[in-house]
This record gives C-alpha cells, sequence and structure tokens, in this order.
C-alpha cells in the first residue's frame, strides 16, 4: 500500500523518495504552501478539505488541479451525509474535466447509508476511484477493513483503486488493510504528529487523537532533535507496516 504523509515543508527532508502526496486545496491561497506542492514530484490527489471544514468547491478546485499538476480530485463531500454527499458529486460534474481522475468519498452515518452513498458514485461514471474517510471507524475500528472488502467483492470491477483518507484512531488500522489488493493507499500526518509529541507508535498503547490537520501545522519552521528521531522512527514504521500489500493501478 502507498503511503502519503502530510508534512509541514521544514521537514520535507525527512520525507524522502515520497511519490504518492495528499495536497490542500484550502491552502491553495498560501503562496509558501502553493510552491512548496509545485515542487513536489509523483502521484498527487487533490483534496478537497472538507474534513478540515473548508471545503473548495467547483472551479476552484478544477484551477488548484491544474496548477498543481495533480492526477487525481477528491469530489466535495458533506462529513456523515450521504445525501448530500451524492448531490455535491452530481453538481460538480459540470466541472469535471479530463485531465484528472476523480475520487468520491463514502459518507453516511451507519454503513448502509455508506452503502448507499457508494451505489449513487457507481452510476457517477466520471468517479473511479473511492475514498474511505476515517470517521467510518468512530463505531468500530474495522469498519473501513469491512466496507473495502465487501466493495472489493460488490464493486471491484466498477472502481479501480480505495484510498484511505486520515488515519482513525486505531494507529495499526493499516496493516489490517494491506491485505485488500484494491487498497491503493493511505494519506496520514499521524507518524508526525505523534513523534511531534515524543510517542513511538511502534512501542505506544495510546490511541491517535484524530483531529482536523490545522494550518499552523504546516507553519512549523523546526523541530527539536528528539521530536526530529521521533518523527524519522514513526515514518519508518508506518511505511514498514503498509509495504506488505500489492499496488493496484493508479
Amino acid at each position: 500500500m502507498q503511503t502519503a504523509l502530510i508534512y509541514p515543508p521544514s521537514l520535507q527532508y525527512l520525507m524522502k523518495d515520497q511519490d504518492y502526496h495528499l495536497v490542500l486545496a484550502h491552502l491553495f491561497p498560501q503562496k509558501t504552501y502553493r510552491d512548496f506542492v509545485r515542487g513536489l514530484r509523483g502521484h498527487k490527489i487533490l483534496d478537497n478539505g472538507a474534513a478540515e471544514e473548508q471545503t473548495v468547491f467547483g472551479k476552484d478546485v478544477i484551477e488548484a488541479a491544474w496548477t498543481w499538476e495533480v492526477a487525481e480530485v477528491v469530489v466535495p463531500d458533506v462529513p456523515g451525509n450521504y445525501f448530500e454527499t451524492w448531490q455535491a458529486a452530481r453538481e460538480f460534474e459540470k466541472f469535471v474535466v479530463p485531465d484528472f481522475k476523480y475520487m468520491g468519498v463514502a459518507q453516511g452515518n451507519d454503513m448502509s447509508e455508506v452503502m448507499a452513498c457508494i451505489n449513487g458514485f457507481s452510476f457517477l461514471e466520471y468517479i473511479t476511484v473511492l475514498g474511505l474517510p476515517r470517521s467510518l471507524c468512530i463505531e468500530h475500528r474495522m469498519n473501513r477493513y469491512y466496507l473495502a472488502e465487501i466493495m472489493t467483492e460488490r464493486w471491484g470491477s466498477r472502481f479501480n483503486a480505495i484510498h484511505i483518507l486520515g488515519s482513525s484512531w486505531w494507529l495499526r488500522e493499516v496493516v489490517a488493510l494491506t491485505e485488500l489488493p484494491l487498497v491503493r493507499g493511505i494519506d496520514t500526518s499521524m507518524p508526525i504528529k505523534m513523534g511531534l509529541h515524543n510517542i513511538d507508535i511502534a512501542r505506544t498503547d495510546e490511541h491517535y487523537n484524530t483531529f482536523p490537520t490545522q494550518e499552523d501545522f504546516f507553519n512549523i519552521e523546526a523541530v527539536g532533535s528528539s521530536q526530529e528521531e521521533y518523527i524519522a522512527r514513526n515514518v519508518n514504521t508506518f511505511r514498514s507496516w503498509a509495504a506488505s500489500s500489492p499496488v493496484s493501478s493508479l
């Protein structure tokens, strides 16, 4: 499974050889971040900002996608609401251009609503990738695994890949997800944030406190030597957890 680690530009030296990225559309107006993303190489996924409660819509998303030369765009969604998410995906279709692939985010308050959302996406031909948000794990830590397994059986030929949007509170969720070939990758800032608190993710019993990535996270200019060591160790650990799965086609 591929890993898109989300990190401040100042820590790029710790993220060697990363060629799979999630970039944030709501930070596009910031010149420092805009220039940073422009310099990234590899498969770039443009997030829409919904998880940070700063959703970017329509032509603004496409403008950022062109500027940053991304490969894939996360379609606007409404956290927790499957019907409004499906409506937003339908409304976004008029902005779709063939330059990019498009990821629909499976939303809902329970698994039946999430399944209904995915079924709705199946009728929107422009959506070829599915994103599973970490909010699906609130009720049970294995929900994304179960859903990805069902999707592989039920819609495997309809969607090209599944992307896991953010780490859940269960640190080792990625280890379970590596068993599912349709799961292509995951984005997360968890190894970095835990490292900033001097926590070794391989040795802790603590749960990851999931919260939106705030703008000040990207403005970190330097870290202490101890934090740097923990971050580097966590990055290596997380990548090793995710390394045992076959990678589906980009």
